[in-house]
Protein backbone atom coordinates (compact mmCIF):
# COMPACT_ATOMS: atom_id res chain seq x y z
CA UNK A 1 0.00 0.00 0.00
CA UNK A 2 1.30 3.45 -0.90
CA UNK A 3 1.77 6.05 1.85
CA UNK A 4 -0.65 8.94 2.32
CA UNK A 5 0.61 12.47 2.85
CA UNK A 6 -1.60 15.42 3.73
CA UNK A 7 -0.57 18.92 2.75
CA UNK A 8 -0.47 20.95 5.99
CA UNK A 9 -3.57 23.01 5.05
CA UNK A 10 -5.48 19.79 4.29
CA UNK A 11 -4.51 18.39 7.70
CA UNK A 12 -5.71 21.63 9.31
CA UNK A 13 -9.04 21.38 7.46
CA UNK A 14 -9.49 17.83 8.66
CA UNK A 15 -8.77 18.75 12.28
CA UNK A 16 -11.09 21.77 12.14
CA UNK A 17 -13.94 19.68 10.72
CA UNK A 18 -13.43 16.97 13.36
CA UNK A 19 -13.57 19.62 16.10
CA UNK A 20 -16.65 21.21 14.55
CA UNK A 21 -18.53 17.91 14.43
CA UNK A 22 -17.48 16.96 17.95
CA UNK A 23 -18.80 20.28 19.27
CA UNK A 24 -22.14 19.61 17.59
CA UNK A 25 -22.50 16.06 18.86
CA UNK A 26 -20.09 13.93 20.89
CA UNK A 27 -18.71 11.13 18.72
CA UNK A 28 -19.65 12.77 15.43
CA UNK A 29 -16.06 13.87 14.90
CA UNK A 30 -14.95 10.24 15.15
CA UNK A 31 -17.60 9.23 12.61
CA UNK A 32 -16.35 11.96 10.29
CA UNK A 33 -12.75 10.78 10.76
CA UNK A 34 -13.69 7.21 9.81
CA UNK A 35 -15.61 8.45 6.76
CA UNK A 36 -12.55 10.44 5.60
CA UNK A 37 -10.34 7.40 6.21
CA UNK A 38 -12.68 5.29 4.05
CA UNK A 39 -12.57 7.90 1.26
CA UNK A 40 -8.76 7.93 1.38
CA UNK A 41 -8.70 4.11 1.37
CA UNK A 42 -10.95 4.08 -1.73
CA UNK A 43 -8.58 6.57 -3.40
CA UNK A 44 -5.60 4.35 -2.60
CA UNK A 45 -7.33 1.22 -3.87
CA UNK A 46 -8.75 2.88 -7.00
CA UNK A 47 -6.73 6.07 -7.59
CA UNK A 48 -8.43 6.85 -10.91
CA UNK A 49 -11.95 6.29 -9.61
CA UNK A 50 -12.47 9.86 -8.47
CA UNK A 51 -13.34 12.39 -11.16
CA UNK A 52 -10.45 14.51 -12.40
CA UNK A 53 -10.79 18.13 -11.36
CA UNK A 54 -7.59 20.18 -11.81
CA UNK A 55 -3.91 19.58 -12.62
CA UNK A 56 -3.98 15.81 -12.15
CA UNK A 57 -6.06 16.05 -8.99
CA UNK A 58 -9.11 13.95 -8.34
CA UNK A 59 -11.78 13.97 -5.71
CA UNK A 60 -13.45 11.33 -3.60
CA UNK A 61 -16.70 11.96 -1.77
CA UNK A 62 -16.83 11.50 1.99
CA UNK A 63 -19.87 9.34 2.70
CA UNK A 64 -22.63 10.89 4.82
CA UNK A 65 -20.84 14.24 5.13
CA UNK A 66 -20.73 17.24 2.75
CA UNK A 67 -16.98 16.91 2.20
CA UNK A 68 -14.67 15.84 -0.58
CA UNK A 69 -11.12 14.55 -0.32
CA UNK A 70 -9.10 16.20 -3.09
CA UNK A 71 -6.02 14.17 -3.92
CA UNK A 72 -3.22 13.55 -6.37
CA UNK A 73 -2.09 9.95 -6.81
CA UNK A 74 1.31 8.78 -7.98
CA UNK A 75 3.22 5.52 -7.81
CA UNK A 76 4.97 6.79 -4.67
CA UNK A 77 2.17 8.33 -2.61
CA UNK A 78 -1.34 9.62 -2.35
CA UNK A 79 -1.15 13.36 -1.69
CA UNK A 80 -4.24 14.82 -0.01
CA UNK A 81 -4.50 18.39 -1.22
CA UNK A 82 -7.71 19.33 0.62
CA UNK A 83 -10.51 18.09 2.79
CA UNK A 84 -13.00 20.45 1.22
CA UNK A 85 -16.55 21.28 2.24
CA UNK A 86 -18.72 20.88 -0.84
CA UNK A 87 -20.58 24.15 -0.41
CA UNK A 88 -17.80 26.52 0.57
CA UNK A 89 -15.23 28.34 -1.56
CA UNK A 90 -15.22 25.93 -4.48
CA UNK A 91 -11.77 25.42 -5.92
CA UNK A 92 -9.96 27.47 -3.25
CA UNK A 93 -7.40 24.66 -2.85
CA UNK A 94 -6.13 25.12 -6.41
CA UNK A 95 -3.70 27.76 -5.15
CA UNK A 96 -1.96 24.99 -3.21
CA UNK A 97 -0.90 23.47 -6.53
CA UNK A 98 0.42 26.66 -8.11
CA UNK A 99 3.94 26.38 -9.52
CA UNK A 100 6.53 27.94 -7.26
Amino acid sequence: MIPVRFLPPAREELIAAIQYYDERQPGLGARFTRAVERAVARAIEHPRAGPAVFRATRQMLVENFPYTVVYRASDDELLVVAVAHQRRRLGYWRLRLAPR
